[in-house]
């Protein structure tokens, strides 16, 4: 977490960006009861379409975090990308006046929470990082464990939040998201070259072709040469209803089984190998990005998204659909 620093002492500090970090309900509740607290607490709450909730309901409903304000996933998003993909990472400009709408600084350390415990939130943390904010955290166990562990929460209206003038850390250059964002034209490249590896999270008989997409009309089936790792296989469901991320060293046992060694696993995290995550619309991808910030430590690793996923990749007439219907995956 960074201290408190003028606009000028962050600039002259910037040197790599910040790996988010999760905290546990009862680290976040000692930060924000200090009276001069920089932590700006977001609920990034997203539902897949098919289950009938309305997060922003939910949250103007409560209950929620005190103070915290909601990451709109569907708005803070490119709404003019091609095929009308959802959610998709946003120009500069409608970054900044979403920021300036949140009323998040550039020296706030933001804390996303989600509404399943980790779900979306990890995709809110990802945005940030990859427009170089310098400072920020996921709560580990979201709202369910806020609750379950009898900590206070907000109800009805929220408070109205007092805009501010988001100031981009990065250059221009460095928050266009080249490091974070891969392309359709890459995917189909690697395809032939494999210069990268690439991890699916989506559930695995989607991946293998053996169930439908939830998304009508869309084939299910994988990227050829791409590894199904389920995002559910990086997080520990409790009794309460939550999920948390697994230890660090769960984290690693089950990241050189899915590579299938220990140096195929260490040449990503160490970044000799690109890695490329992908899932149904880009949000669980992040799931698998963050469990690869927690392990690594540090910026070595190199770690993109591809934004579109399946279904942009789906979509897209003549795109190679591999279907392993016997459920042996391809390494």
């Amino acid at each position: 977490m960074i201290p408190r620093l003028g606009m000028s002492s962050i600039k002259r500090n910037f040197s790599s960006r910040v790996i988010p970090k999760l905290m546990t309900p009862r680290q976040l509740l000692k930060a924000i009861e200090k009276p001069d607290h920089q932590f700006k607490v977001v609920d990034a709450s997203w539902h897949m379409p098919n289950a009938n909730r309305s997060p922003l309901a939910e949250f103007e409903k409560g209950r929620r975090l005190p103070n915290a304000v909601f990451f709109d996933h569907d708005k803070i998003a490119d709404l003019t990308y091609a095929g009308g993909l959802p959610h998709m990472r946003p120009n500069l400009d409608t970054f900044r006046v979403a920021m300036n709408d949140l009323g998040i600084s550039a020296s706030d350390t933001v804390v996303f929470y989600d509404s399943l415990g980790i779900f979306s939130a990890p995709r809110a943390a990802w945005l940030l990082h990859s427009f170089h904010h310098p400072s920020i955290a996921v709560l580990d166990g979201g709202l369910p464990r806020w609750i379950a562990e009898g900590l206070p929460t907000d109800s009805g209206p929220p408070s109205s939040v007092k805009k501010l003038d988001y100031q981009l850390i990065g250059s221009h250059e460095e928050c266009e998201g080249k490091r974070s964002v891969t392309s359709y034209d890459d995917i189909i490249t690697n395809i032939t070259d494999q210069r990268m590896e690439i991890l699916d999270a989506r559930p695995r008989p989607r991946f293998e072709g053996t169930a439908p997409e939830p998304r009508a009309s869309l084939s299910s089936g994988h990227i050829p040469g791409s590894i199904s790792l389920p995002f559910s296989e990086l997080l520990a469901t409790h009794n309460e209803g939550y999920r948390t991320f697994l230890s660090p060293e769960k984290l690693e046992e089950v990241f050189t089984s899915t590579f299938g060694s220990a140096e195929r696993w260490e040449a990503v995290k160490q970044g000799e190998k690109e890695l490329v995550t992908s899932c149904g619309s880009g949000m669980t991808a992040c799931i698998i990005w963050l469990a690869i910030q927690i392990c690594s430590g540090g910026d070595q690793a190199k770690v993109k998204v591809y934004d579109e996923s399946w279904t942009g990749y789906a979509s897209r007439p003549g795109s190679p659909i591999a279907m392993n219907l016997k459920g042996e995956q391809d390494k």
